[in-house]
């Protein structure tokens, strides 16, 4: 009986022990300190929506849908670390409003840059000057400053456009191309976070 008394008991002390051990992964929401000097007026959809369109043909080709939504986007993509680039902070990708007489909505794409303080460097944000997207996929390239430029190659693997804030959507390889050559590339999964002003 006394075995048996002291197996129950080291039972129960092992599933307690295990219960106060086991706890979920809490995540803290990501802090940014830059300051972005553009108008803050970000085009995201307005409610979530199941699609099981490749990301770019969620999108209808003019300005606004059958139903009159704006099909307008802006969506900052961001992973753990920009190896070897330690100035960018993220990707940032939009579509806006370039030719109104033709209600056509062109993609384009912005590498945004911080100084080595941690303050916004909005002279140093990188344009697309070159930038092709098909289905899930989009590859682009940045201008040049002071001989530097970026180079882009990526995949959503998640359905639709509709993305949550700090999901993995976007498999990419991200290139720093400074006087011509290869200074710094790495391939990484990047993550969706809506964007927002910073005051």
């Amino acid at each position: 009986m006394r075995n048996t008394s002291i197996a129950l008991l080291t039972f129960l002390l092992g599933v307690s022990t295990f219960n106060l051990l086991h706890f979920e992964e809490i995540k803290v929401p990501m802090q940014e300190t830059v300051d972005i000097t553009q108008a803050c007026t970000f085009y995201t959809p307005s409610q979530k929506t199941e699609n099981s369109k490749s990301f770019f043909d969620s999108f209808e080709d003019s300005a606004y849908d059958e139903k009159g939504h704006y099909q307008g986007y802006s969506g900052w993509f961001m992973t753990n670390k920009f190896k070897g680039m330690p100035e960018v902070w993220t990707i940032w990708l939009h579509r806006v409003d370039k030719d109104s007489n033709k209600d056509k909505l062109i993609w384009s794409a912005m590498i945004l840059t911080n100084k080595a303080n941690g303050e916004s460097n909005d002279d140093d944000n990188f344009h697309s000057v070159q930038i092709k997207t098909d289905s899930n996929h989009f590859s682009f390239r940045t201008n040049k400053i002071r001989g530097i430029e970026y180079r882009f190659d990526g995949e959503f693997f998640k359905s639709g456009k509709d993305f949550s804030n700090d999901e993995k959507v976007l498999k990419g390889t991200m290139e720093k191309i400074a006087r011509g050559k290869t200074v710094a590339k790495f391939t990484a999964v990047f993550y969706y976070f809506e964007p927002h002003c910073f005051h």
